[in-house]
């Protein structure tokens, strides 16, 4: 029997253009790839960055509360 197993990973954002502020830009999954990856873009849509590059599905992201790091789930 396979078990599928979500493993939560914690990305510190390095991104230049990234903002500090969480509340400036809007944090997502989406599968426009072909699997579920992260996105993240203001909150006008503009900027839309892809942050994950793997072949695995990468779901529920969330922002820490200092607003430097992304946790989200993979498996």
């Amino acid at each position: 029997m396979l078990k599928r197993i979500h493993i939560t990973i914690l990305l510190t954002l390095t991104l230049s253009a990234c903002s500090n502020n969480p509340k400036e830009q809007v944090l997502f999954s989406s599968n426009r790839n072909g699997n579920s990856d992260i996105f993240i873009m203001d909150i006008d849509g503009a900027n839309v960055r892809r942050l994950t590059f793997n072949n695995q599905a990468n779901d529920s992201p969330s922002w820490s509360p200092s607003g430097e790091h992304i946790a989200y789930s993979t498996g």
